[in-house]
């Protein structure tokens, strides 16, 4: 009879783990398939953030890029502006010494002295009035160039071409007047 108990007990025994085994396989199955779901659902939510967060890094470099380009405009825009309306001032400058250059040779003429000499160098002037007012319009033109580039470092050695023209044009201006003024003072 202890055999039989020994035998019984021990099928039972191994019954149950079998029973046991399969249902507890059965409990851990569904468990490890929930957890590898919640892993992976969890890895794809991590994969959307960082994608997310990359993008709105991206969004907000442009943002930047955009005001620091809009500011170099405005420097850019500043500084040439000021270029200009120092040209244009010495251009005013140059206009009031030929107000006063014709106002001398009004005298003379008056007078009776010969100042066709004089007069024939004023009429030299208005090539130099035109075409520091075309100089002017060129430099607008290549701001304005300059500004709507995609590569304003490439077009800047242009306007800076133009406005050195227009100092030029300026300086021979002088020149032509200094040389009125020399034809006068020598009759």
């Amino acid at each position: 009879m202890n055999k039989r108990k020994t035998l019984f007990t021990a099928s039972l025994v191994v019954t149950l783990l079998l029973v046991s085994s399969s249902s507890v396989l059965a409990l851990i199955e569904p468990q490890k398939i929930q957890v590898t779901e919640e892993v992976q659902e969890r890895k794809e939510r991590i994969e959307d953030k960082q994608a997310e967060v990359k993008n709105k890094v991206q969004e907000r470099k442009e943002v930047l890029a955009g005001k620091l380009s809009d500011k170099k405009k405005g420097n850019v825009e500043k500084i040439t502006g000021r270029i200009v309306d120092r040209l244009e001032a010495r251009y005013a400058k140059l206009l009031k010494f030929e107000t006063t250059i014709q106002g001398r040779i009004d005298i003379k003429e008056a007078v009776g002295k010969d100042v066709s000499e004089a007069v024939n160098k004023m009429t030299e002037l208005s090539s130099y009035k035109e075409g520091f007012s075309n100089s002017l319009l060129v430099i607008q033109t290549k701001l304005d160039a300059l500004l709507a580039s995609e590569n304003p470092r490439g077009m800047y050695p242009e306007l800076k071409e133009s406005i050195k023209d227009s100092r030029l044009v300026l300086t021979e201006m002088r020149k032509a007047l200094v040389e009125v003024m020399k034809a006068l003072v020598q009759n």
